[in-house]
């Protein structure tokens, strides 16, 4: 025969037990959210979240006529960019790719800005991005970048 008492205590062990698990539940997929911080947002702008305040050029080549292309990373934020500069009313678009993020595309601009970029993608430390960039030169010939990878 089991008694009210005996009935409580086995009650608090069962909710122990759920309150235990439920908060290691908890933790493993705050865990897995924690890499991508708010700044790091895919599609963000650069300049506005603060994560061009802490980026290096890891890639550049400048195209004679057409102006300079570059990949831009943040090491604060895990995220890279394409910066185009030096097409200045021509027509331009540049477009970056991260496995994390898909591709982030420029607008497509028929009077380029002096400078411009992409949205960020996500692609902390060592991880691959694959950009492009179309710039009509000053002869009226597209330059295409074709797409290029970097790990």
């Amino acid at each position: 025969m089991t008694t009210q008492s005996s009935r409580k205590t086995i009650g608090r062990g069962v909710t122990r037990r759920f309150r235990r698990a439920f908060a290691g539940v908890v933790i493993a997929i705050a865990a897995l959210c924690v890499p991508l911080t708010a700044s790091a947002v895919p599609g963000g702008d650069p300049q506005a979240t603060g994560c061009a305040n802490s980026a290096s050029t890891i890639w550049s080549r400048t195209y004679l006529g057409a102006g300079t292309v570059e990949v831009r990373y943040s090491s604060a934020c895990g995220t890279n960019w394409v910066r185009v500069s030096g097409a200045t009313g021509r027509p331009s678009e540049a477009g970056i790719w991260s496995a994390a993020s898909g591709w982030q595309w420029s607008p497509s601009y028929y009077q380029s800005p002096s400078q411009y970029w992409t949205p960020m993608v996500y692609a902390p430390g060592s991880n691959c991005v694959v950009f492009r960039a179309k710039i009509v030169d000053v002869n009226s010939h597209l330059v295409d970048t074709g797409n290029l990878q970097l790990c």
